[in-house]
């Protein structure tokens, strides 16, 4: 009876959201992005079917990339201001294929298929409803200050208010408590403050009131990433002092770098003991078994146990691939869920190397066309659109980096960020050389 009733919860929150979102496409996604980290974080429940749990936090991942998609069917007609659109479809039909190929319909396997695939669908929506300057502006203040949740819940759980639902790990020759804040692990508290961090630098970029609001913004910010220091996360600190070395670069933000210069003088004496441990587990020891995998937290760096073990499952997977037949590396084994731990071993594995050809083509292309709208913008003199074309990029840089470590386009946060930031800036770089093609036209025929 508790599970009927559960299900029946899914179903009218579910039928509710959707009425709301057709209505509202544009209004109700960005005010969604508020509280997607508190809703990612909280509604780990759900309702149990057939043998699988879902949680409630699955019906908006579903709601509404699935919604956008049909919405922008309706506005086909502004299709032609998103680029690579055909190879775009063509890497979501090799997923699709792949998922009937391995034929295991069960609700698991296919909501790692829905986790990769659904995302992308927001890239062909988002743009064409949050496209005015005030909606973008909205968006970009809203997912900004939405980190909030994720750094106080870590900081509560270093004052003892929420229990460590992690066990301490070891990071090179020390163990940590790694904060969670409640998350399922420290990345997954990590991710929605970075993209906040990622927001809330353009703010400081564009704002051009000096007063209280840039201290309360910059405040913010040193919350942001103090609070990432508990994680102990190493991609999370790769991430975040490339990014802000990249915005300092970019902006001239050279006080900035006074300041951070200054604070890494200031922990010097943790830094020393720290940072010639961050790649600790990388170095070979022969007093056991190297085949054998001994993990970081028993105090054994065995060969393979390279970053973090991921060596030895990445060495484990490779054999695996090399040992199909030549149709299956080329189109695809079977689904390897998160387990890689790397994202281009699980597109290898799910769509072949056919498939991984496909999707590297595509992050290139995507990377070079952000390259050209950054370089556009910035000469154009549209500072909004300069900065949210810079975190676009950091957003990209983003990707590109945890995808060697982690199964990333399995993280719908990640994912959501990436497609959305890609195809607003895209959209709105082609919208604004449309209206100039258009002015120019209109002068040469008065002319």
């Amino acid at each position: 009876m508790g599970n009927l009733i559960a299900v029946a919860i899914f179903l009218c929150l579910g039928l509710a959201s959707a009425a709301m979102f057709v209505i509202y496409p544009g209004q109700i996604f960005v005010w969604y992005l508020l509280i997607k980290p508190i809703v990612d974080g909280f509604l780990e429940q759900g309702a149990t079917i057939g043998g699988a749990t879902l949680s409630f936090s699955y019906l908006p991942s579903l709601i509404m990339p699935g919604l956008f998609f049909v919405l922008s069917a309706f506005h086909a007609n502004r299709f032609r201001h998103l680029p690579f659109k055909g190879i775009i479809i063509l890497y979501m039909l090799l997923n699709v294929g792949a998922y009937f190929k391995e034929g295991h319909f069960d609700v698991g396997a296919t909501g790692f298929y829905i986790r990769v695939v659904f995302p992308i669908f927001l890239y062909f929506g988002v743009p064409l409803f949050v496209d005015s300057r005030e909606a973008l502006e909205r968006m970009v203040k809203l997912a900004a200050i939405s980190g909030i949740f994720p750094c106080v819940m870590i900081f509560l759980q270093k004052l003892g208010f929420i229990r460590f639902n992690r066990d301490a790990e070891r990071l090179g020759e020390e163990i940590y408590e790694r904060a969670t804040g409640g998350y399922a692990d420290s990345f997954s508290v990590a991710l929605p403050i970075i993209i906040s961090m990622f927001f809330l630098l353009q703010i400081i970029q564009s704002n051009k009131d000096n007063g209280k609001s840039q201290i309360v913004y910059e405040g913010l910010l040193a919350a942001y990433l103090f609070s990432l220091v508990f994680t102990f996360h190493r991609m999370t600190y790769i991430v975040v002092v490339i990014v802000l070395a990249m915005w300092v670069y970019l902006n001239r933000r050279i006080n900035y770098a006074f300041v951070i210069g200054g604070a890494a003088i200031f922990f010097l004496g943790t830094l020393q003991a720290f940072v010639p441990s961050f790649l600790g587990d990388i170095d070979l020891f022969r007093e056991a078994d190297p085949n054998m995998y001994v993990g970081p937290d028993q105090g054994i760096a065995l060969e393979g146990s390279a970053l973090h073990g991921r060596g030895w499952l990445w060495t484990m997977f490779m054999n695996e691939y090399f040992s199909r037949p030549f149709v299956d590396q080329m189109f695809g084994i079977r689904l390897p869920g998160r387990a890689p731990h790397n994202d281009y071993i699980r597109v290898l594995f799910t769509v072949g190397a056919f498939g991984l050809g496909v999707y590297m083509l595509l992050l290139t292309l995507i990377g070079a066309r952000m390259l050209v709208i950054l370089r556009h913008f910035t000469k154009s003199g549209d500072i909004f659109l300069k900065n949210l074309s810079q975190s676009a990029l950091f957003m990209f840089v983003f990707y590109m980096l945890s995808g060697m470590t982690l199964t990333i386009s399995t993280l719908s946060t990640m994912s959501w960020y990436f497609w959305i930031l890609f195809g607003v800036v895209a959209y709105q770089h082609s919208l604004y050389r449309t209206q100039q093609r258009e002015v120019l036209r209109e002068a040469m025929a008065r002319g």
